[in-house]
């Protein structure tokens, strides 16, 4: 190398071989990405500062020395990743004249010691762990939810879901108790609770009335939710359970009244440029 002069990671850069950067990459390889800038900047100051060499294949025994006279001992964290670059040019085969390395390092040894880092899981390894749906998840329910249809089996997977996760109400409940007998005058009467719901849902429970079952209810829960999911094309099934936990990740408090709903727009008002629920934003809006 040139008469060294105040540098930066660039300059050096452009002083390396071809074979010596290719070589700094790999080394790379096993350090996380976190960590690599300051590796790098230490294995250039090692080749410009310590050593003045360019190719990384020409350090010896002697080079090493140099720089580390009583081996590892007593060693600060710069001087950690100086170090392992020896250890590691040594155990994989890049130095021209290896003799004397053998002193302070067992070459199988040493290479058995670096270890890539594991590649974090895919996007479907993690759906299949995932309790909670994905906002992209979402989105492609919301889109069947919001489809208009008169096909009972959509009615049923919309009603469903509203029923879970717009309603709150509890699954088991759905499943063994919600059936035509809790629809009248247009609302859904759950445990003294009464919900308004869209007209597509009157024509829903009209429908089931008129069929042959003997159960008029939706025992078949878990699979109408099964088919949402199919029609929303989901990478996994949907099951209640994910649906309910959903639910309680999206709900937000309005800090006017104190009750929960999800984070839906339809939900909420900006009234003053604050969030609140659209039940109180409508009624600060009348006085």
């Amino acid at each position: 190398m040139s008469i060294k002069e105040a540098y930066n990671s660039g300059d050096i850069e452009a002083l390396l071989s071809e074979n010596s950067k290719q070589i700094i990459e790999e080394f790379l390889t096993y350090y996380g990405k976190s960590s690599q800038a300051n590796m790098r900047t230490n294995v250039y100051r090692l080749l410009y500062d310590e050593l003045s060499e360019e190719e990384v294949s020409n350090l010896t025994f002697e080079d090493y020395l140099k720089v580390f006279p009583d081996g590892d001992k007593t060693l600060s964290s710069q001087e950690r990743y100086k170090h392992s670059f020896f250890r590691f040019i040594y155990a994989f085969n890049y130095l021209l004249e290896p003799k004397g390395f053998e002193k302070r390092f067992i070459k199988e040894t040493e290479r058995k010691s670096f270890t890539k880092p594991t590649k974090s899981k895919n996007k479907k390894t993690d759906l299949s762990t995932r309790k909670i749906l994905t906002l992209e998840e979402l989105t492609s329910i919301q889109k069947v939810i919001e489809v208009n249809s008169t096909k009972l089996d959509t009615l049923k997977m919309q009603f469903c879901w509203l029923a879970i996760f717009e309603l709150g109400l509890d699954v088991d409940e759905l499943r063994r108790n919600v059936n035509c007998k809790n629809f009248f005058n247009g609302k859904l009467h759950v445990e003294g609770v009464s919900y308004k719901l869209d007209e597509k849902f009157h024509y829903m429970f009209e429908k089931i009335r008129e069929s042959d079952t003997s159960y008029d209810g939706f025992w078949s829960l878990k699979d109408i939710l099964e088919k949402l999911g199919e029609f929303a094309q989901l990478e996994r099934k949907l099951i209640p359970s994910m649906v309910k936990q959903t639910r309680k990740a999206y709900m937000v408090t309005c800090g006017n009244c104190g009750n929960q709903y999800t984070n839906l727009s339809s939900n909420w008002a900006s009234i003053n440029n604050r969030i609140v629920c659209i039940k109180c934003g409508e009624a600060l809006k009348k006085n």
